[in-house]
């Protein structure tokens, strides 16, 4: 076989798996978009979906490099939500679709790199079948260790304020509790991760997707800005006033 024909078979094994993985990263969004009502889940989705159809445009490269950057993204999310969600023993869902968007997200990101990297390589070709395989393992792997009891759901204290992250938005705006210890309750019924950011305080509650997380602290009289502090959603709305009597 020809060294071009060797490129081009290792592209084509590593294009399937990206294939595959993207795939499997899109229905895993689109499922969370429509199951959350989250259109973030869905634009993220979207463009997974795009970058999917650009592998077909000329040479592939850029649905290549999309579908890379989109799964280090996913990746980056999904596998603290997976983790946090199994240590807090949330339910089943909330731990086994990070758990599984972060195995198709691994994946698809080492499919891009072996795409990119080792087209040239007469070895690359067979490297992209164990690593399919790898991904399919792993990703059962994951769902039998969401299934486990492996964490505990912590007592938790009667909260001053419940704030419920949704759609990109919080439930309330506006926030009333008394001076001293002030228990602030999250709820986030988002795919991606929220926050409940108090700067002023020293407040940055961090809550994964299906989760519900308590802080607690210590608050004089006065108005105080929260907001979810990942990039874009303050901008987005999400901030609101804490006011403390």
């Amino acid at each position: 076989m020809k060294l071009d024909e060797h490129i081009e078979a290792a592209t084509d094994a590593w294009r399937r798996v990206l294939v595959g993985a993207g795939a499997a990263q899109a229905a895993g969004l689109a499922g969370a978009a429509v199951a959350l009502l989250d259109v973030e889940a869905a634009a993220v989705a979207a463009a997974t979906l795009v970058a999917l159809a650009l592998l077909r445009f000329r040479t592939g490269l850029i649905g290549i490099v999309g579908l890379g950057v989109l799964s280090v993204n996913n990746a980056a999310w999904m596998a603290p939500a997976a983790v946090s969600n199994l240590m807090h023993a949330e339910g089943t869902f909330e731990t086994v679709l990070p758990a599984g968007l972060t195995v198709a997200a691994v994946v698809g990101l080492a499919a891009a790199v072996g795409a990119l990297a080792f087209r040239r390589g007469r070895g690359a070709a067979t490297l992209a079948r164990p690593v399919g395989i790898a991904g399919a393992v792993l990703l059962a792997v994951a769902v039998v260790v969401s299934l486990l009891p492996i964490g505990t759901r912590a007592a938790q204290a009667s909260a001053d304020a419940t704030v419920v992250a949704e759609n990109t938005k919080f439930s309330v705006t506006r926030v009333e509790v008394e001076a001293g210890e002030v228990i602030i309750a999250v709820d986030n019924r988002d795919l991606f991760w929220h926050t409940f950011t108090v700067s002023e305080l020293g407040v940055n509650l961090k809550v994964p997707v299906g989760g519900e997380r308590v802080v607690t602290f210590d608050a004089v009289p006065g108005s105080y800005e929260f907001v979810c502090a990942v990039p874009g959603h303050t901008q987005a709305g999400m901030k609101g006033t804490l006011v403390v009597g």
